[in-house]
């Protein structure tokens, strides 16, 4: 009898601890996800993130005009371009973060890693995405649960978050008409 329930507690133990393993890696997966989410806010700021009803948040695209080379960007200024504003033109352009405020020191070190302890995958690369025909600009990735990077983006447990160009960049057309609603021409149109 002691054999029977020693057996039976030891099937037990077993599938219970596969289970408990499988939540673990779903938790890190899921923290991973949120993670690379509050990277790209820092990258494209968070267009929800709004004073008065006018947006507040551009992140580094917003003010630098492009992708970082590294994440490092994010939160060293180190030779980019401080912030600057113009008077005249009404705008300013240039470093203006940190755009990810760490609680602590020793936390900077933990940014550009996902929850498996392994390193965030960062490219600047341009590649169209082919499940929806969209150029993606960057991807941040992460390795996943079995911490081997396969070929991004196709499926599989690497897990990542893309800038697609039209998150980036708008296109502008129109007419300028006068009161009578003819086209005028040779009207210059300054949009910051």
């Amino acid at each position: 009898e002691i054999v029977i329930v020693l057996a039976i507690t030891g099937i037990l133990a077993g599938g219970l601890a596969t289970v408990g393993h499988q939540v673990i890696k779903k938790e890190r997966e899921d923290k991973t996800i949120e993670h690379m989410k509050r990277l790209k806010v820092a990258v494209m700021g968070d267009p929800l993130d709004a004073r008065h009803g006018t947006r507040t948040s551009f992140g580094y695209f917003g003010d630098m005009g492009v992708l970082p080379t590294i994440l490092d960007n994010l939160y060293i200024r180190g030779a980019q371009t401080p912030y600057a504003f113009s008077q005249s033109l009404n705008t300013g352009a240039g470093w203006n973060g940190p755009y990810i405020v760490p609680e602590t020191m020793e936390y900077l070190s933990n940014l550009k890693k996902d929850y498996f302890r392994q390193d965030l995958l960062y490219s600047s690369t341009t590649y169209t995405d082919s499940t929806v025909g969209i150029d993606v600009k960057g991807r941040i990735a992460s390795s996943g649960r079995d911490k081997q990077a396969g070929t991004i983006p196709t499926p599989g447990d690497d897990l990542y978050t893309v800038f697609f160009n039209n998150e980036l960049y708008s296109q502008v057309s129109g007419f300028i008409r006068d009161p009578a609603g003819n086209g005028v021409g040779g009207v210059t149109v300054a949009i910051n």
